[in-house]
């Protein structure tokens, strides 16, 4: 933080010195305020010009009721009356745009004093993105091991019968040597045969 931001955060703590979001709180408060008056100005405008119509249309009635030389003259005051009515108008049309456009700014300071009291920070979100991001491929990696590990399953093998037999001798050969093989001898016993 550069010293300028601290000095500016101390006069604000101090109160000597309106913060953002204060200064925005003061622009809203003006804001409504003149929608305030404005409404009320309008108000004014249109029950002016409702008095304005009863006076016109009285003079109507007036003028229709009236003898020949004086509906000129009744005829001529309503003219300069409608003149009146349509510059009336005119001013209500400029009142109500008036009325829009603070409408319009208090909205936008509205906004503005979110923004203040809850600031963005890109590079906080982007800190926290690459975070996830990492912590996610972490979880990739280990989930692609366990599935490796969980795939992996012993199973004895089966050796025939007859390799079995070979392997086993080969190794008593080379444990103990090679054993002779005991020669079994078919004694024939010779009986002398007796010939009749």
């Amino acid at each position: 933080m550069a010293i300028n931001d601290t000095l500016a955060n101390l006069l604000i703590k101090a109160g000597l010195k309106k913060s953002e979001a204060q200064k925005l709180e003061d622009q809203i408060h003006q804001l409504e305020e003149r929608i305030r008056d404005l409404q009320d100005d309008l108000n004014g405008k249109v029950e002016e010009t409702d008095r304005l119509v009863a006076k016109i249309r009285r003079l109507k009635a007036k003028c229709d009721a009236a003898a020949p030389a004086s509906r000129q003259l009744l005829e001529d005051q309503i003219r300069s009356l409608m003149r009146d009515f349509k510059y009336l108008k005119e001013s209500q049309g400029l009142t109500l745009r008036n009325i829009e456009k603070h409408k319009l700014l208090l909205q936008n300071r509205r906004l503005a004093l979110e923004h203040a009291k809850h600031p963005v920070d890109v590079q906080e979100i982007e800190d926290v993105t690459d975070d996830k991001q990492e912590m996610v491929d972490e979880l990739k990696d280990e989930d692609k091991e366990l599935a490796r590990l969980d795939d992996m399953t012993y199973t004895k093998e089966s050796v025939q019968d007859a390799e079995k037999s070979d392997s086993l001798d080969r190794e008593l050969e080379a444990l103990i040597g090679k054993s002779e093989e005991p020669q079994v001898q078919n004694e024939v016993s010779e009986s002398p045969v007796e010939i009749a």
